[in-house]
């Protein structure tokens, strides 16, 4: 089943005729791929996934997905190493379509329902429910990867964002939360 609202679906009739979300078909073969990789993932493993994935990298931190979404870019985040290793640290990319400037007065609505219906695929594809809710910035939950690493479902403003943790980025993150104190403060 698609994830897919109409106008119907909310008073405010400004909203887009649809607004779309992926569904557990689109989304259990990446985050299988994501969740596969190394323990400290490098920029050749990120290209691998992102090939195995129908997706193309077109610089080393912006793609494009083949997600059925109305924006499908692709972003990682990379930390040098020792001996000129890049590691992967995270992956994100949209997991709903994207509301446009101006924004709808309905969004938020949809979003929000967007969101639920987003947390109940992710938990079916990661087969637990969520470990936290996000403790900061844009609200959504967190699921820990039992090899380490997380998966964040983030709802913005004007869409739903999914993004993958590696082990680095979620010992910082753990840290900072123990220590109550924003991994991006200062920033």
């Amino acid at each position: 089943m698609r994830g897919r609202m109409t106008q119907t679906d909310f008073e405010d009739k400004t909203m887009a005729p649809e607004f779309h979300t992926v569904t557990y078909d689109d989304l259990k073969p990446v985050l299988d791929a994501l969740i596969a990789l190394p323990h400290k993932p490098t920029t050749s493993d990120f290209q691998v996934v992102v090939e195995s994935l129908g997706w193309s990298l077109y610089a080393p931190r912006r793609g494009t997905t083949t997600l059925p979404v109305n924006l499908k870019l692709l972003s990682g985040g990379f930390m040098d190493r020792p001996a000129g290793n890049r590691e992967l640290v995270s992956v994100n990319f949209r997991v709903s379509d994207t509301f446009m400037e101006p924004v709808p007065q309905s969004a938020p609505a949809a979003l929000d329902h967007a969101f639920n219906e987003l947390v109940s695929v992710v938990t079916a594809c990661l087969e637990r429910p969520p470990d936290r809710e996000r403790p900061w910035g844009l609200p959504g939950r967190t699921w820990d990867l039992p090899q380490g690493g997380q998966i964040d479902l983030l709802r913005g403003n004007q869409s739903i964002i999914l993004v993958y943790k590696g082990r680095t980025l979620q010992a910082l993150e753990m840290a900072d939360i123990r220590d109550g104190q924003p991994i991006d403060a200062g920033l």
